[in-house]
């Protein structure tokens, strides 16, 4: 029987609950690098993170062993959990509980890692809530009746 293959990039983005300002210079490497760590130990490709005070975006491939649900679900939980063991904010960590996924073909990867790395430079003069309904305004993802935010 022979093998399949694929190829799915994946950009993942929350917020903090309520989009408070939790994610602290001092420590968002480390949160990155431990996400980082999730994905790998669920044999999926992290290729870039980057994170404000209110939110997070998170570019990978997508491997099908798991499901997506399963994936965020890891990475929301696993992460909080870390948070608040190494004492930051306060105790008081958790991510919001919905989040928005969309996906990429190879020849858009570079662009969206600029995009990712760039986020200080766009939340100069635009709020998360801005970026994040315009991002789902642009893919033309349906918000009618549906609850963006915490």
């Amino acid at each position: 029987m022979a093998d399949s293959f694929t190829q799915v990039y994946l950009q993942l983005v929350f917020s903090t609950y309520r989009r408070q300002p939790f994610i602290a210079q001092e420590w968002k490497g480390e949160l990155h690098k431990y996400i980082t760590g999730i994905l790998k130990n669920q044999q999926q490709v992290p290729i870039r993170i980057n994170s404000m005070p209110d939110h997070i975006h998170i570019l990978f491939g997508m491997k099908p062993q798991r499901s997506m649900s399963e994936v965020i679900r890891e990475i929301k939980a696993d992460s909080t959990n870390w948070v608040k063991k190494n004492g930051w904010a306060n105790g008081k960590f958790r991510w919001q509980n919905g989040y928005a996924l969309f996906s990429y073909s190879q020849s858009h990867l570079d662009r969206v890692v600029k995009y990712i790395e760039r986020q200080e430079y766009h939340h100069r003069s635009m709020k998360y809530e801005d970026e994040y309904t315009r991002i789902l305004d642009l893919y033309k993802i349906d918000r009618i009746g549906k609850k963006v935010f915490d």
